[in-house]
Parts: C-alpha cells; structure tokens; sequence
C-alpha cells in the first residue's frame, strides 16, 4: 500500500503462534521473516548489531510480555550500548497499563524515555 519493501522482518513475540502468524503473509515475502519467541533469551539489541547494517531501516516493535524485560531494552537502548542507536532508526511501544493506574506518576517515566529516545535521533512511538 505504501510501496515499502522490508528486505527482512525479525518477529520477536511472546509465546509466538507461529503457524497463525504465517498463514496470515503472503508466500512471496515468508521467506524474509524470522520469527522467535521472546522467551528465548536472545539479545535483541545484539541481534539487532549481529543481523543488520547501519545503513538499513530498523523498525523496532517492542513487546516481550514483560514491562520489566522491555524496561531493560529500552534503557540500554538509551545508552547506546554498542552504539546502538545508529542502527535503531524508529521505535514502537505500548505501554503496560497496570489496573487502576492511569497517573502521571506511572506514566512521567515512560515517557520521558521516550523524548531521550527522539532526542536521540530516533522516532519513538507509544499507545496505551
């Protein structure tokens, strides 16, 4: 629709589905797709520097079912470990929602991450 090629899609789910997810792309890009489980205990930033160039577009979509685990992501993300800043190029995130917590208090954090991270040069993205 928008004319965007992704030479690769790495998918990092929690309890991924796979059979699901893969009947639901076309059998002409599958073969660019690369999916894990985010229980595996993968480096995602690593894999990030270890699969991709500086030079390609990285989208990343962050979610593995742990605010605590992606907590983690996102601050080393801010520290540019390993530089990793020059490979990030745009960020995606839905904020965990904890019941009955909708304050400024719980959510003052996040989003001050967030302008570090576009203050970094990256464009990060957030919904509740």
């Amino acid at each position: 629709r928008h004319s965007i090629e992704f030479d690769r899609v790495f998918t990092y789910e929690p309890r991924v589905e796979k059979e699901k997810i893969i009947s639901k792309i076309p059998q002409d890009i599958l073969t660019k797709f690369e999916f894990h489980d985010a229980d595996e205990k993968i480096d995602l930033l690593a894999e990030i520097i270890k699969k991709a160039s500086k030079d390609d577009y990285v989208l990343l979509k962050l979610d593995l079912g742990s605010p605590e685990r992606d907590l983690d992501v996102i601050d080393r993300l801010l520290q540019n470990q390993n530089n990793i800043q020059d490979y990030v190029d745009e960020f995606f995130y839905a904020f965990p929602v904890p019941e009955g917590n909708l304050t400024d208090r719980f959510y003052g954090p996040w989003y001050k991450r967030f302008i570090a991270l576009r203050e970094a040069g990256i464009r990060a993205h957030s919904w509740v």
